[in-house]
């Protein structure tokens, strides 16, 4: 009797946990998770939140100036760059349902600007030399087979093709910043903009088809878009406060960016024909480099803030 008693609690508090969860969670066809880099309580910490800007979280909560997030393609980790083992920055990636980080390679050099490559494998980041700039280098994600792709100057701001055969990033080569794409394994760089004084922050949409990049005309920085061989370039937003950093939303139908056109630097989202333009974050901090994560059903815990050990039933009784 006592064991039929206690089964029945069990099951009572496991159906309590699915429907705090399910009431805590975004639905299951949301437009996924932003992730991005903030100062708003005090240090910079790398965040989550809805597209619309609700349901923010913290994830990192470490007074190591942790900036630039990439999402996994499995959504289940966030690479990033971290201080917290001073002086210099290293890229870490984080376990988002058990907010564990882990450094992923251990050198006195201050590594920026992780991106992953499409099967997951693989990240690629910038890394300064010496004697000279930074180059882009690729990396397995445990650190091991560095290897580097680029010989310019100030290369990095890395955003891989769909199909993981070229990585865009921007380079100041030539004498100004200019977005790149070169093969994975290297290979002869191929300059796409043409006409700008600077441009960078080249992020590739998910269906391979397009490249947002953000470029200074001479007069203001703002988002563009163009083919992934330079062509059909068009500008998304005329704002004269500067716009940086896109971030396609998954199903390529929205871009994400930062800017400081009313006065503190935001996260905002717009069409991606440039169109309902909306400040999603609306602090007096400054909030930058969001990184729009997949669909997953290992995403919508983490933005909702729901605790390890509930996740970890949640994903126990969801397993077939």
């Amino acid at each position: 009797m006592a064991r039929n008693t206690s089964s029945r609690s069990a099951w009572r508090l496991v159906g309590l946990v699915v429907a705090v969860a399910a009431i805590a969670m975004p639905s299951i066809g949301s437009e996924s998770t932003i992730a991005f880099a903030s100062n708003r309580d005090g240090a910079y910490d790398v965040y989550v939140m809805e597209p619309d800007g609700r349901d923010v979280a913290n994830l990192t909560r470490h007074g190591g100036w942790d900036s630039d997030p990439a999402w996994s393609p499995d959504g289940r980790e966030i690479a990033f760059r971290s201080k917290r083992k001073a002086p210099d920055h290293d890229i870490f990636i984080l376990e988002v349902a058990g907010r564990k980080a882990r450094r992923v390679a251990e050198l006195p050099l201050s590594d920026s600007d992780p991106a992953w490559s499409p099967d997951g494998r693989r990240l690629a980041f910038s890394r300064p030399r010496r004697d000279t700039g930074r180059y882009v280098y690729v990396m397995d994600t445990d650190g091991d087979n560095l290897r580097r792709r680029t010989d310019g100057v100030s290369d990095g701001e890395c955003s891989w093709s769909v199909d993981g055969s070229r990585i865009a990033y921007s380079s100041q080569r030539r004498g100004f910043f200019g977005v790149y794409t070169i093969g994975e394994d290297g290979g002869e760089p191929e300059l796409l903009t043409h006409g700008f004084q600077s441009a960078s922050s080249p992020a590739w949409s998910p269906n391979g088809r397009r490249l947002a990049f953000s470029a200074w005309d001479g007069a203001q920085r703002d988002i563009y878009v163009m083919d992934v061989d330079g062509a059909n370039v068009e500008r998304l937003t005329t704002h004269a406060g500067g716009d940086y950093s896109p971030a396609w939303s998954p199903d390529a139908g929205q871009i994400a960016f930062a800017s400081d056109r009313d006065g503190a630097t935001d996260i905002y989202v717009m069409e991606a024909d440039g169109g309902s333009i909306r400040n999603i974050t609306r602090t007096r901090s400054h909030e930058g480099s969001p990184a729009w994560a997949r669909p997953g059903r290992y995403l919508s815990a983490a933005a909702a803030g729901v605790t390890h050990a509930t996740w970890g039933w949640l994903r126990t009784i969801s397993s077939p």
